[in-house]
């Protein structure tokens, strides 16, 4: 290519943005000038690279200085024209024409851009063909989709980047391969000859591909501009051009719109010919977060508003977010965790997508139904209210195993109501799903259940039944001090509890099918009474040819106050120490209440909610526990920095001088290691972190609840390496825990029961604890189909040993693991395995009916059909 008799400036160059900004009347100047249109193209393609490599004078007009320039190759070429022509009549021109397999894949790679361009996300397709079919400066664009004009630059690079990786990874990621190809094309803007745009044109179904095709020889100018020059026989202006920031742009607003929707952000600003000022700082753009919205069946759901939320409010800084095509939706990942729940008024939510503050291996993936409102009454038999009863609205168990996605980042969603003095109740989001159940209890009475309705009901009326009279029944009464009856007493049969009513009556079936002494196996031989301000009463039956022999009535009677226990906790430096976790260890159990176990002491302090309740050291390290029985008790410490605690005991209650000190001593000041997975292979990304069994409850000697705490911990590094530092001798195992991983707690020591060979980190030598090998399974994904609905109803995975595998069905933060897995309709749900998972079994009515061999791959779901 011929150069430009003017001087350069090596230090300025002209924005390749505001070259094209003129390129239409560039080659329109060009075509009058001269006949032949593919020259009139390379003249006009002459002049854009000069001008890519030289700068007019700040002072001199750009359209001027590129007609100046055009003229001046138009007269060269007129001038060599000649002498061409008498040079070809003498000597035949051998001309290098390119191979027939690199035409070949030429024209596929043209192929390719286009279908490229076609299926871009929007609003990425938009500015594309906006710009460079239409031929539409920046600031028209802006004006018509009625954005600013940085986003339009922001859109057409951020376009332009996607096409770049898209070619990059259909040639395994070798960006020359394709570079190479799209030289000839920047050089002709079609990359097409004129015969072939007849033969072209013939064809109806090419005329919107034509003027697609058009597209690509400015796209092509673009993605070879932005590179690195290649070895290619490219002209030195070409090789000159300024490349493009690829660092992202800075970002000031947050903007999510429907599928392949990125997070909007404004260009650095920029100087009158579009650069960027040198000192113009990028700031990086954080992790995007990927989704998908389905129905209730399991179809995609565009165009579904959704909002991230976290306790259930909006988080002050989330962007707007709709589903677009196939239901999918991305948003920068958030600073905070929350969830991804529907913002439209007619929809609900049934699963929320779980997100954190990174990127995600496993999607999270929102469940949305229509939205209906339920309301009604609850009444007896007689018709009279029921204050208190508890609507819960429940979806199935089968209801996950008919999607085909992984469900590991999707939390079910709850919807209940208690009726108020009326006997009214209102669920006003409740979800339209064919799977849902309606369940009704109140202390007293048989639970109703009944399928939900589909389609909205306010006028919901629901008869609670009292069981039948009968000998299995254990009825009482509880009094206070001054023998008058006490409302709203806790009262706990066993594991069954209730309350008192006004008129202080309690009463429980032995024989009812709900009861969770029955489907615990437990036999109860005790009545507790509790109510906060009074000591806790309990009634042993008497025994009977060693079974209970309960009376007919059973008057309780609550007289005293509680008592409490007061104290300070020492550090292992002998200072006091602040915010230390104090509670009893072995508080009193009452039984349960609502989800888990209950203890006397949290009751009488106020914390019936909870069922590891603990105090907090004040500044001088201080602390009162309050709400005890007139016993002894085990009292606890815990350093929330290290998790090290200690226990005194017996300490009597009404004791106020009890002292608790850290040991000196008890912490290893360093643990490392790598975490591996069964190969031998580093395990990267996953999360380490010390943790403790700080609180059980039990029941006649087995535990039956824990309550865990824990400390931040670090990532594994690409080596699977970590580095924790004072963590605790005993007590304390590392949980490692990752989306790639199934969970694994490294040396757990049962408290009082260290007989693993590496239960405690106090039997670990300095040498083996700083050089740890941790060895994990990671996490398959398996769902399998049957044929033959009626086949197996149930399944399970061995190991090689012939072992049964845990099978986890992760929901949400928590899991339910079984070694079994219910078949619902022929489909099990997205189950969680260990790479281990060798032999598939099925199962019917208990039966083993077949076996088959399966591998699994972590990664993708796997679905096997049978």
């Amino acid at each position: 290519m011929q150069t430009v008799p003017i001087m350069p400036d090596s230090n300025l160059s002209m924005p390749l943005e505001g070259v094209l900004e003129h390129s239409g009347w560039l080659r329109d100047l060009a075509r009058r000038l001269v006949r032949d249109p593919n020259a009139a193209d390379d003249l006009a393609q002459s002049t854009w690279l000069a001008a890519l490599e030289h700068r007019p004078r700040a002072d001199r007009p750009l359209r001027q200085w590129l007609a100046s320039v055009l003229r001046n190759f138009a007269r060269q070429d007129a001038r060599g024209a000649a002498r061409r022509r008498a040079r070809e009549e003498c000597v035949a021109r051998t001309e290098a024409q390119p191979a027939a397999d690199e035409r070949l894949l030429r024209a596929a790679l043209q192929r390719e851009i286009v279908d490229a361009v076609l299926t871009l996300n929007e609003p990425y397709r938009t500015v594309i063909l906006m710009r460079f079919l239409e031929e539409r400066s920046p600031r028209e664009i802006a004006r018509e989709l009625d954005v600013p004009v940085e986003t339009v630059h922001t859109r057409i690079a951020r376009g332009i980047e996607r096409l770049r990786v898209r070619l990059d990874a259909s040639r395994g990621g070798d960006r020359r391969a394709w570079l190479a190809l799209l030289w000839p094309l920047a050089e002709r803007p079609w990359g097409i000859s004129p015969s072939a745009l007849g033969a072209i044109l013939m064809s109806t179904q090419w005329k919107f591909t034509l003027a697609v095709l058009s597209v690509v020889g400015a796209l092509a100018i673009w993605m070879v501009m932005q590179e690195s020059p290649v070895s290619s026989p490219v002209s030195a202006s070409a090789a000159a051009a300024p490349a493009l920031a690829d660092s992202p742009p800075v970002h000031t607003e947050l903007e999510v719109v429907a599928l392949g929707a990125v997070r909007e952000v404004a260009a650095p600003k920029t100087d009158e010919h579009g650069a960027a000022p040198s000192s113009a700082k990028v700031a990086a753009v954080p992790a995007l977060v990927r989704g998908k919205v389905l129905d209730q069946r399991g179809q995609p759901a565009a165009g579904v508003a959704l909002s991230l939320v976290s306790d259930g409010k909006k988080l002050a800084d989330a962007p707007r977010l709709t589903s677009g095509v196939g239901g999918l939706f991305e948003l920068p990942a958030p600073r905070e965790p929350g969830r991804i729940v529907t913002a439209d008024p007619a929809l609900t939510t049934v699963l929320a997508g779980m997100i954190g503050t990174g990127a995600a291996k496993i999607d999270p993936v929102v469940i949305v139904a229509r939205r209906i409102p339920l309301a009604g009454r609850v009444v007896d038999e007689q018709g009279f209210p029921l204050q208190g009863a508890r609507v819960v609205l429940e979806i199935g168990d089968g209801f996950r195993t008919r999607f085909r996605e992984v469900l590991d980042r999707s939390i079910t969603g709850q919807w209940s109501a208690v009726t108020d003095a009326a006997g009214a109740f209102a669920i006003d989001e409740a979800p339209s799903v064919d799977a849902a159940r309606l369940r009704v209890s109140l202390a007293g009475f048989d639970d109703f259940e009944m399928p939900a309705p589909e389609t909205g009901d306010r006028a919901l009326l629901i008869t609670l039944t009292r069981p039948r009279t009968t000998d299995g029944w254990v009825r009482g009464v509880v009094l206070g001090p001054d023998a008058k009856p006490l409302p709203g007493t806790y009262v706990s049969f066993g594991i069954d509890s209730t309350q008192t009513g006004d008129d202080g009556a309690f009463g429980f079936d032995t024989d009812a099918e709900q009861s969770m002494n029955r489907r615990m196996n437990v036999v109860p031989a005790t009545l507790i009474a509790v109510k906060r301000g009074l000591q806790s009463v309990r009634f042993d039956a008497p025994l009977k040819a060693g079974q209970p022999d309960w009376p007919a009535f059973v008057t309780l009677r609550l007289t005293a106050t509680p008592l409490d226990i007061a104290g300070r906790v020492i550090g292992t430096d002998g200072k006091p120490l602040a915010g230390a976790r104090v509670w009893i260890a072995d508080a009193t159990l009452f039984g349960a209440l609502g989800q888990g176990p209950a203890h006397v002491e949290n009751i009488l302090a106020g914390a019936e909610g909870e069922s590891w309740h603990f105090v907090v050291s004040d500044s001088d390290g201080r602390f009162r526990i309050e709400g005890l029985l007139d016993r002894e008790y085990r009292v606890r410490a815990l350093d929330e920095a290290t998790l090290l605690r200690v226990q005194v005991g017996p300490v009597h209650a009404g004791e106020q001088d009890v002292e608790l000190r850290l040991p000196q001593g008890a912490l290893h000041l360093r643990v490392a290691g790598r975490v591996l997975s069964n190969q031998g292979t580093p395990i990267a990304g996953v999360r380490i972190f010390p943790m403790c069994d700080a609180f059980q409850a039990r029941f006649q000697g087995e535990v039956i609840g824990t309550s865990h705490d824990a400390l931040d911990g670090v990532v594994t590094d690409d080596e699977g390496r970590f580095e924790l530092e004072d963590v605790p001798k005993t007590l304390v195992y590392l949980r490692i825990e990752g989306e790639s991983v199934i969970p694994l707690e490294y040396c757990r020591e049962t408290e009082g029961d260290p007989s693993d060979p590496q239960a405690a980190f106090a039997q670990l030598p300095k040498d083996k604890i700083e050089n740890l090998e941790i060895v994990v399974d990671q996490r398959c994904h398996l769902q399998v189909e049957l044929a033959d609905p009626t086949s197996a109803d149930e399944l399970a995975v061995l190991d090689s040993e012939g072992a049964e595998l845990t099978i986890d069905v992760f929901v949400g933060n928590g899991r339910e693991s079984n070694q079994r897995t219910p078949i619902v309709d022929g489909r099990s749900a997205a189950l969680a395995l260990p790479d281990r998972g060798k032999t598939l079994v099925l199962y019917l009515a208990g039966q083993e009916v077949s076996r088959s061999s399966v591998q699994l791959v972590p990664g993708a779901l796997q679905t096997v059909r049978l």
